[in-house]
């Protein structure tokens, strides 16, 4: 962090290190760092099947459904389903751990997600109860 003031309106930090970052002294002298997130969410998207009152909007299919939506839930299903051993097998297969951003509703309908990134060695971090914009709330 740089020692000027900041701006009266704005407490973000505009400057930097100016252009002189610190020497972050990377093992084995690497010169890239790459963080891997991979999203934890599904069970905890918005579902009339579940009770909601809307299906999720986040979603590649222009075309909603009011009512149960099959398309949006098998969506979702593919991840716990299989997405998530595939992807984590090639994570495995190249010594790779990721963070695991997981949703507390996701985690709780699916424990053995949670159990299987910790006992492959991930980090699991927390994003919320659902998947839901958090702007609005106290």
């Amino acid at each position: 962090m740089n020692a000027e003031p900041q701006h009266p309106l704005s407490p973000r930090d505009l400057a930097g290190y100016r252009g002189k970052p610190p020497n972050p002294r990377w093992p084995d002298r690497a010169r890239v760092a790459v963080s891997l997130v991979v999203n934890f969410e599904e069970g905890s998207e918005f579902s009339v099947a579940d009770g909601d009152p809307v299906n999720e909007a986040i979603y590649e299919v222009v075309h909603r459904l009011e009512g149960p939506d099959p398309c949006i839930d098998s969506h979702f299903e593919y991840g716990t389903r299989a997405a998530w051993w595939r992807i984590m097998n090639l994570f495995d297969a190249h010594g790779v751990k990721v963070t695991v951003s997981a949703c507390g509703r996701a985690v709780e309908r699916s424990p053995e997600l949670a159990r299987d990134a910790v006992a492959r060695g991930h980090e699991v971090s927390a994003h919320g109860w659902r998947w839901e914009s958090h702007a609005g709330m106290d």
